[in-house]
């Protein structure tokens, strides 16, 4: 019996292993199938988390539904806390964008929604693309990263 739960134990622990190799997928809504990009977090000095977000392929914000001016991404610590604004993608000429940012909080949802401004107060959008961003995820030195997937 012991030699099963230490076999059981293992290959939990490999499959773990595994799992923060690629890290954690960042989902998007199909109208988005053609986007690629990644997430990172880090722990940073102070024991927040840092952000980093890159997607390419985006669609121009202004021909969505609803139209908005551009992407902002947000963070919410559980369903009754309010969302916080983390910041606008800065989109280049390519409709390729990127965020660095920085949250104090550890366990969290990640998603970007399209917005009238980048210092909206709350989504006024459904969420594009979205993550769980969870403290054990972290445990490899507090890097992480994710790609998007449909």
């Amino acid at each position: 019996m012991k030699r099963t739960i230490g076999f059981a134990a293992a290959a939990a622990l490999l499959a773990a292993l595994a799992g923060c190799a690629t890290g954690p997928r960042l989902s998007s809504v199909p109208a988005f199938s053609k986007a690629k990009g990644n997430v990172k977090f880090h722990t940073t000095l102070y024991s927040g988390t840092r952000i980093f977000v890159r997607i390419e392929n985006l669609k121009e914000p202004e021909k969505l539904d609803p139209p908005g001016y551009t992407y902002v991404a947000w963070v919410q610590s559980d369903r009754e806390a309010p969302p916080q604004n983390v910041g606008a993608l800065l989109l280049d000429v390519d409709l390729n964008g990127q965020l660095r940012t920085v949250t104090a909080l550890h366990e969290f949802e990640f998603f970007v929604t399209v917005e009238p401004s980048g210092d909206a107060p709350q989504p006024t959008g459904p969420p594009l693309f979205w993550i769980h961003k969870d403290r054990a995820l972290t445990s490899d030195g507090g890097r992480l990263g994710a790609s998007i997937v449909q």
